[in-house]
Order: structure tokens, then C-alpha cells, then sequence
């Protein structure tokens, strides 16, 4: 059995790594972004560059759109060039966005009236997730679907967890940043603490590290933090 063709709308920080490990995974690849200079690095490994996400949508039996929010997903999916004009009936979208749940729901909707399925699957694990195909993806959608899908979103994750209907993916991503919110605000007051106490700060990490206030984003972001590197790797308003 031949694997699906992948289209991908929305090449940035995340959807360009991520477009990648689609296409090291032996699936056909075909792209658009807004950002010509993404498209050209997309092409030198191997996707096939669109010009507009109609045009992805036409050759694609999976769409997947990863982009900065609401807006810019009805505007992928409805907008003029949008997706929904060139999507084909029995074909599947997955938004692998951080946006509301409230949208996904409406554009659901809108694609069951092209006969197109919905898939909400926001992800968790940042850039360096998307980098090595470690992600966790939280997915909203009927059953039928995910299982469709998930060879797709295997490949691009390492632990991919089905939440229920529609919206559930994107509700499990806002509980999700407000656990993630919460473990950073913690780590940095601990850290302002003990570097205003005149602990080691290496030597208090070595040991926080091993204790019970051990957590994914202490290993991640401890040594970012204690390396003096802050570069950005996901918008604060998400």
C-alpha cells in the first residue's frame, strides 16, 4: 500500500523540522509558506514547493498547517488561495497549531461540507522537539481519523495520545501550557533564590535534578538558563 501525499502549510521555527522528518520518513511532501526564503530551504531537502495552500491541498491527501494561531488558520484553511478550495472529498487536515479550541470546531464544520475530515493536534516539546521527532502531540478528531493519521503523526513525535472529539487536542494543549507556565515561573524564582543565596547554581541543578523537583523543562531549560542563553522558542501570548 502506498503512503499518503503529505501537504504541509505554514513552514516556521516548528513546521520546517517538521516537514523535514516527513520527508526522511519516505513521504511525498508538498509545501507552502508565505516566506519564500523556507520554501527554498523546504526544496533543498526534498519538498515540492506550491504557491498557495489550494494548490497543496489539490495533491494532498493529508494537509497539515502549523501556524501562529487562530487568524492565520482560518486564513490558511477559508482565505483567498485557501485550502478548502483546492481540498478534495475523503482528504484529512490536521492543524498542528496552538490555537482555540473553538476554532477547530468551526473549521471542522466548514471542511465536512467538502467532505474532508478535521484532525486538531497541537504539539508539546518546543523546537528541539520538532528537531528530532521527539514531540507529544495532544489530538482532537473521530476515531476513524486518527487512525488514519497516525503513522503520519508518528513520525513526527515520540509519544501521540488521542484526547477525544474535536477541540479536545487543542483544550489538552491550553491545560498543558498552563503546567509548563507554571514549572518555568517555579524554576526561575528557585534559581534567583539560590544564586541570591550564594549557592553554586551548576551545583544546586546537579542536585535539584535528582530530587523531587526534577522535570522536563528543569533538564531542557536548567542548562539554558545556566549557560546564559535565552533565545526564543515559542511566543509568549501562546
Amino acid at each position: 500500500m502506498s503512503k499518503e501525499k503529505i501537504g504541509f502549510v505554514g513552514l516556521g521555527m516548528m513546521g520546517l523540522p517538521m516537514a523535514k522528518n516527513l520527508v526522511d520518513g519516505s513521504y511525498k511532501v508538498t509545501v507552502f509558506d508565505l516566506a519564500k526564503s523556507t520554501i527554498k530551504t523546504a526544496e533543498s531537502f526534498g519538498c515540492i514547493p506550491k504557491k498557495s495552500g489550494a494548490e497543496v491541498a489539490e495533491v494532498s491527501d493529508i494537509i497539515i498547517t502549523m501556524v501562529p494561531d487562530s487568524h492565520h488558520v482560518e486564513t490558511a484553511i477559508v482565505g483567498t488561495g485557501g485550502i478548502i478550495e483546492g481540498i478534495s472529498n475523503g482528504s484529512i487536515l490536521i492543524d498542528m497549531s496552538t490555537i482555540s479550541p473553538h476554532t477547530s470546531k468551526k473549521m471542522a464544520t466548514l471542511l465536512s461540507e467538502k467532505g474532508a475530515g478535521f484532525i486538531d493536534a497541537p504539539v508539546t516539546g518546543g523546537v528541539m522537539g520538532a528537531e528530532a521527532a521527539t514531540l507529544s502531540i495532544l489530538v482532537g478528531g473521530d476515531s476513524e481519523h486518527f487512525e488514519r493519521v497516525l503513522p503520519v503523526l508518528k513520525v513526527l513525535g515520540a509519544n501521540v495520545t488521542h484526547m477525544g472529539s474535536v477541540g479536545s487536542g487543542h483544550t489538552a494543549k491550553i491545560a498543558n501550557q498552563i503546567l509548563g507556565a507554571a514549572t518555568l515561573a517555579g524554576i526561575s524564582e528557585a534559581l534567583v533564590l539560590a544564586k541570591k543565596s550564594g549557592l553554586n547554581l551548576q551545583t544546586f541543578f546537579d542536585a535539584a535534578s535528582k530530587g523531587a523537583g526534577q522535570s522536563w523543562y528543569l533538564d531542557n531549560y536548567g542548562p539554558k538558563i545556566l549557560a546564559g542563553d535565552f533565545t526564543p522558542g515559542f511566543m509568549v501570548k501562546h
